[in-house]
Parts: C-alpha cells; sequence; structure tokens
C-alpha cells in the first residue's frame, strides 16, 4: 500500500502542477495527505481549499483535522473554528437540498 499512496501522490503532484486552478485536485491531493500522514503539507493544501471552496465542508472538516493531528499548543480554536464551519456548512447545503425538493428558493 505504501508504494500505491506514493505513487498516488506522485500522480496528483503532477495533476496540482498541470491544473493549478482546480480545486478539487487540490482537495484530493489534500486527502492522499491526510492518508500518508503528512499533515503540515495537508494542511497547506487545505488551506488553500478553503479559500478558493469557503462553502465546501468536507474541505473545514479535514483542515480541522490537520491541524488536531499535528497537536501543535495554541491552535485548539482554530481547530474548533474550522470544525464549526464544517457542521454549518453541512447544515446549510442540507437545508438548500431540502428546499429544492419541496420546490422552493432560499436567498444566501
Amino acid at each position: 500500500m505504501e508504494r500505491n499512496l506514493e505513487s498516488a501522490l506522485g500522480r496528483l503532484d503532477e495533476a496540482v502542477a498541470i491544473r493549478k486552478e482546480c480545486s478539487q485536485t487540490l482537495f484530493n491531493r489534500a486527502v492522499a495527505r491526510v492518508v500518508a500522514r503528512q499533515w503540515d503539507l495537508a494542511e497547506k493544501d487545505l488551506r488553500l481549499c478553503v479559500s478558493r471552496l469557503p462553502l465546501e465542508p468536507q474541505a473545514w472538516l479535514l483542515k480541522s483535522e490537520t491541524v488536531v493531528a499535528q497537536q501543535m499548543v495554541g491552535r485548539t480554536r482554530e481547530a474548533l473554528t474550522d470544525y464549526a464551519n464544517a457542521l454549518l456548512l453541512q447544515d446549510w447545503h442540507e437545508e438548500q437540498r431540502a428546499a429544492r425538493r419541496a420546490g422552493l428558493v432560499l436567498d444566501g
């Protein structure tokens, strides 16, 4: 598995280099970096992800997890804020889906 993970990371590095503006590719590399326990590199990718995709709850959740995994003193508030953002966004997305199913249009 380690060899496959290294290969996947190499390919994702190439994909990010080719598609510099593709936030989904960046998020995918961050996920692979989390699996590889490359917390600092994953967090770097996720910081860029949440700036480009501020309404994506999975990016906020994973960013929170990378902060916690690094066990850095003084970053508890950041991790909790990221986690709260993920929860709020997940709820908002669910409300939007429910409104669309009901034929309603919500502002925001």
